[in-house]
Parts: C-alpha cells; sequence; structure tokens
C-alpha cells in the first residue's frame, strides 16, 4: 500500500463524501422537525399564515447547519468545505424530493432560495466546528 492511501486510511480522509451524505440525510431530518413544530404553531393560530414562506427558511438554514456541524466534526481537517460538500449533498436531496413530493408551493423561486440558505447553513455549520480545540495552545507552557 502506498503511503498516501495507508496515511489516508489511518486518519479516515477520503471518507467526505459518505459523511457528507450521513449529514444530508441528518439535515433533512431536522429540517422535517422543524417543518412539524412551525406547522403546528400555524394550525394553532400561535403564529401569522404570512411567515410559512419564512418557517420553510429557517427551517431549511437550521437543518443544514445542524447536518454540518455534524459532518464537520467527523472531519480532522476542511470543516468549511465540510460543510459546503454537506449542502451540495442536502440540495440534492431536496430536489430529488421536490421532484417527488411537492405538487405545487413557492414554485422555483422558493426553491432557488431554499437553495442559498442550505449554502449559508452548511456553511455557518462548518464555521462552528472551526475553532475546536482539542489540544492545549505550546505557548503556554509556562
Amino acid at each position: 500500500m502506498k503511503k498516501g492511501k495507508r496515511r489516508a486510511a489511518q486518519t479516515g480522509e477520503g471518507m467526505l463524501a459518505q459523511e457528507a451524505t450521513r449529514g444530508a440525510a441528518f439535515a433533512m431530518a431536522v429540517t422535517l422537525a422543524l417543518l412539524l413544530l412551525f406547522s403546528a404553531l400555524l394550525a394553532k393560530g400561535k403564529a401569522p399564515a404570512a411567515l410559512l414562506d419564512d418557517f420553510v427558511l429557517l427551517s431549511v438554514l437550521l437543518g443544514c447547519s445542524c447536518g454540518a456541524y455534524r459532518c464537520a466534526g467527523k472531519q480532522q481537517g476542511g470543516v468549511v468545505t465540510a460543510g459546503v460538500v454537506t449542502a451540495l449533498a442536502y440540495i440534492a436531496l431536496l430536489l430529488l424530493c421536490t421532484l417527488f413530493f411537492r405538487s405545487e408551493g413557492g414554485g422555483p423561486q422558493m426553491i432557488v432560495r431554499e437553495m442559498i440558505a442550505s449554502v449559508a447553513g452548511g456553511c455557518f455549520g462548518g464555521v462552528l466546528r472551526l475553532h475546536k480545540k482539542t489540544q492545549k495552545s505550546r505557548l503556554r507552557k509556562r
């Protein structure tokens, strides 16, 4: 086995696509849970119906942030890249679900807004893992 492949196998690198897919599935589950919560608020009359699109975008943003945070935690480095790749996998799932399940709704403008919200959420989730310190600083040995 070559040295590069051995190092990748030991450190877990090269698993970005697999972790991004798992993160996107987790993000979709969080998004659906948030949509259920917001729909319950709308059904009970606690929130105005005019905020429906905003609730959908907020659910997508928070769901994709959670998925990217989970994926970035599994990576050794490149957490922002992991967040963006998770957002891209989420967009693929979103388009697939839209193709099969959405009969009407906001139309193409809403889908583009959801894509933008998922990329923003993926970047945000990756950045949340950016300053995760696991070691003490070598400069503070005094």
